[in-house]
């Protein structure tokens, strides 16, 4: 769960396969030990893979109970999911990741860059 000014806004759940850190010693260190920012530096730590790109997924939802609980008291309001696979370079899926995000609290801004000419005749 991730916070701003004190107000969860964020409550993100990640997988990571354990065939890419099986022989990491991330399966062996002792939890208050690990300390990371995020899901590519655990990837580069400890499977020794860069995230090349990212497909993302995203729907507007509303917060079940079990999301009311973690961002307080939220049951029945909007919700913006995010449901991403992360691959490296080969297109190798190296983790997904559901990220649900307060409505009331995020937005996002999206550019697009649309490549069809309508006017121009194709050869």
């Amino acid at each position: 769960i991730f916070y701003a000014d004190e107000k969860p806004f964020i409550h993100s759940t990640t997988f990571i396969p354990i065939e890419l850190i099986a022989n990491s010693p991330l399966l062996v260190a002792e939890v208050g030990d690990l300390k990371w920012e995020s899901v590519y530096q655990i990837l580069e730590e400890g499977a020794q893979q860069v995230v090349h790109h990212q497909v993302c997924e995203i729907r507007a939802s509303k917060a079940d109970e079990r999301l009311s609980d973690a961002f307080k008291d939220y049951f029945g309001e909007p919700i913006l999911r995010l449901e991403e696979v992360g691959y490296n370079e080969e297109d190798k899926p190296l983790f997904h990741a559901i990220n649900r995000f307060r409505g009331d609290l995020v937005s996002f801004r999206l550019q697009r860059n649309p490549n069809v000419t309508i006017l121009r005749s194709n050869p």
